[in-house]
């Protein structure tokens, strides 16, 4: 099998280099020079039809996916990237077969390394994420929506390829006509969620007349759960979900609708948003008991009482601050424009290729 790295002083190595610094055209003109001078390197070969199939040129890719393919027609590196190639021309039945094969010798490999072969088996977790949603895309073109889903499932939560996976189920949304929200749900129920699939729950909720801040804390320690990243900064539309969601709980504290110790995780958004946006699960534990009676519960004891109430007026006066730096939030985002498709049933928004192209 073809290697997962390669020697930084190599012809392939220095292209990967100025293919990461952002010279892809820099990158082919290597390659095309080292493939002039031997034709028997089929990484090489495979990468430089990966890199002309980046940049559109796919008559030019395929003849050198195909060179690979004669050099190695067992490597299961070559194969996958054959195997997305064609599913990116609209190759899409023949890309099914050949990436479920990789996919299959991939995880009988991985299940029959031994402790010590696994550690050197840099990048197999990667490769099988990719092999997988690459997948998922050809049966997604081909019309079995079902595999397709099944396929992104367990990549949804994953700090790494989740925005290509929720791409794929958007689709899927999209197309089949499906429920977003329920769609949404869910996957929160059985951790296969995306970042994008519960900001989608965030705004519903949030958006709603009155807000319901004990679902709304449901909803982000459910979430919590399901990463082990930092899922609440991850994207511009949950740090705003976010923004107004401590604005409105900081406001319904003031005012006496709810008693900030019964939402432990809203009232860490509030007294500390740093801790609370931040990934660490502890951090986020250790901010939300500063504010909550959860711990040490001993209802019989005037002290503990009083504990509760200093805690409270502590969370008040933070909102009070809050509110007050943030005064002109609730206006603004009041009306801001949002981009719905579908009768509002879905939310659209366009960002850089490679990235996440769709969310609802």
């Amino acid at each position: 099998m073809t290697t997962f790295t390669e020697p930084p002083e190599s012809p392939l190595g220095r292209a990967l280099a100025k293919r990461s610094g952002g010279d892809i055209d820099g990158a082919i003109e290597l390659l095309l020079a080292a493939a002039g001078e031997s034709l028997a390197d089929a990484n090489l070969a495979v990468t430089l039809g990966k890199m002309l199939a980046e940049t559109g040129q796919y008559e030019r890719a395929d003849p050198w996916f195909r060179h690979a393919m004669k050099l190695a027609p067992d490597d299961v590196v070559v194969r996958m990237g054959y195997g997305a190639f064609l599913g990116e021309v609209g190759q899409f039945e023949e890309a099914r077969k050949l990436l479920g094969g990789v996919l299959r010798e991939v995880r009988v490999m991985l299940g029959s390394a031994a402790p010590e072969e696994r550690a050197g088996l840099v990048g197999l977790e990667g490769f099988i994420a990719s092999t997988e949603i690459n997948l998922a895309r050809a049966a997604f073109e081909a019309g079995d929506s079902a595999l397709a889903r099944e396929l992104v499932a367990p990549w949804l939560a994953d700090a790494d390829h989740w925005p290509s996976a929720h791409a794929v189920l958007a689709d899927i949304v999209d197309r089949d006509g499906l429920d977003p929200t329920q769609v949404a749900e869910v996957g929160l129920a059985s951790g296969h969620v995306s970042p994008y699939m519960v900001c989608h729950l965030l705004e519903r909720i949030v958006d709603a007349e009155p807000c319901d801040f004990g679902t709304l804390e449901g909803v982000v320690a459910r979430a919590d759960g399901c990463f082990a990243f930092d899922w609440k900064g991850v994207e511009p539309p949950l740090v705003e979900v976010f923004a107004r969601a401590r604005e409105l709980f900081a406001h319904a504290v003031m005012r006496g609708v709810v008693a900030a110790a019964t939402c432990p995780r809203l009232a860490a958004l509030v007294a500390h948003p740093a801790a609370a946006m931040d990934g660490d699960a502890n951090e986020v534990e250790d901010a939300a008991t500063a504010v909550s009676d959860d711990e040490g519960e001993d209802e019989g004891e005037d002290e503990h009482d009083i504990d509760v109430d200093e805690k409270n007026r502590s969370v008040e006066a933070l909102a009070r601050a809050f509110i007050c730096h943030w005064a002109s939030v609730r206006d603004r985002i009041a009306v801001r424009e949002r981009c719905r498709g579908d009768g509002g049933r879905g939310l659209r928004v366009c960002l850089s290729p490679g990235r996440v192209r769709d969310r609802w």
